[in-house]
C-alpha cells in the first residue's frame, strides 16, 4: 500500500453535528473476512470500499489475544483479538468506546456461538450472509444513544480502561498513507430527498397562491369594468340619449 491513498467512501463532505455511529464491522481470520457488514441509515447502506482497506489493514492489526484501538483523523477502528479471530469495527472518533466494545464484545460472542464448529475450515466471506443481518441488528442497536443503558455503562467503562489507543500510522509501513474520507452518504441522500420534497410543496403552495391571486385580480377587473359599463350608460341616459330615443319612435 506504499504511496497509495485509499478512500473508505466516497462523496465526503462536512456535517453540523458530529456523528458517533460504528460504520463497518468485520469478522476475520488472520487476513481472511469471514463475515463484514456495514451499516444503513435511513433504508440506505452507507457506501463505500471498506473490504479493500480492511483487507489491507488485517496483517497490520496484532493477533495476540487482547483490545486494541487506532486513531486517524476524524474515525477509530477497534480491534478485539481472541487468538484465532478478529472482531474490528470502524466508526466515527466520536463513538463511545465502551459501545464500540460492547459492540465487539457481542459480536464475538454471537459469531462463536453461530460458528464455532466451522471456523477451522472457513472460507472467505463463508458466514456472512447468515451472519450480517445479525451483525445490522447490533449496529443499529448500538448506534442508538437510548439503547446506552446506564445501568450497563460501569461494565463498559471498566472494560475499556486499559486500552490504549494508538495512532494507525504506528502499524503503516514508512510511507504509506491512508485517507479515511468516511460520509456517510446515505444521510446526504436522505437529506436531499427531503429538501426536494420541501422545495417541491413550496413550489405547489406558491402555484395555488399564484392562482388564487389571478382569480381575484380577474374577479377586481370584472367589477371594475362592470362599474365603467354602468357609468357610461347612465351617463348617456343622463344627457337624453335614452329619451331621444323614445321620441324618434313616435
Amino acid at each position: 500500500m506504499s504511496g497509495e491513498r485509499s478512500s473508505l467512501v466516497q462523496n465526503a463532505a462536512g456535517h453540523p453535528n458530529k456523528p458517533q455511529n460504528i460504520i463497518y464491522a468485520v469478522v476475520a481470520k488472520a487476513t481472511t473476512i469471514l463475515a463484514d457488514e456495514t451499516l444503513i441509515l435511513k433504508g440506505r447502506r452507507v457506501t463505500g470500499n471498506f473490504a479493500t482497506i480492511t483487507n489491507k489493514l488485517l496483517p497490520k492489526f496484532p493477533k495476540q489475544k487482547g483490545k486494541y484501538s487506532y486513531v486517524w483523523e476524524q474515525y477509530m477502528f477497534h480491534v478485539v483479538a481472541d487468538g484465532q479471530l478478529i472482531y474490528l469495527c470502524l466508526s466515527d472518533k466520536e463513538a463511545k468506546r465502551r459501545i464500540t466494545f460492547g459492540f465487539l464484545n457481542e459480536i464475538q460472542n454471537k459469531f462463536r456461538q453461530s460458528f464455532g464448529g466451522q471456523i477451522a475450515n472457513a472460507n472467505a466471506y463463508q458466514m456472512s450472509d447468515a451472519f450480517a443481518p445479525q451483525m445490522q441488528e447490533m449496529m443499529q442497536r448500538f448506534n442508538n444513544p437510548a439503547n446506552d443503558k446506564l445501568s450497563h455503562a460501569r461494565e463498559r467503562v471498566d472494560d475499556v480502561k486499559g486500552i490504549m489507543i494508538d495512532n494507525i500510522a504506528k502499524i503503516l509501513e514508512r510511507g504509506e498513507q491512508l485517507d479515511i474520507l468516511v460520509e456517510q452518504s446515505a444521510q446526504l441522500t436522505n437529506d436531499a430527498n427531503d429538501f426536494k420534497y420541501e422545495a417541491d410543496d413550496l413550489r405547489k403552495r406558491m402555484c395555488r397562491q399564484h392562482a388564487r391571486l389571478i382569480i381575484i385580480l380577474s374577479i377586481v377587473g370584472a367589477v371594475i369594468l362592470l362599474i365603467i359599463i354602468i357609468a357610461i350608460v347612465i351617463g348617456v341616459c343622463s344627457h337624453g340619449g335614452c329619451g331621444g330615443g323614445k321620441r324618434f319612435l313616435r
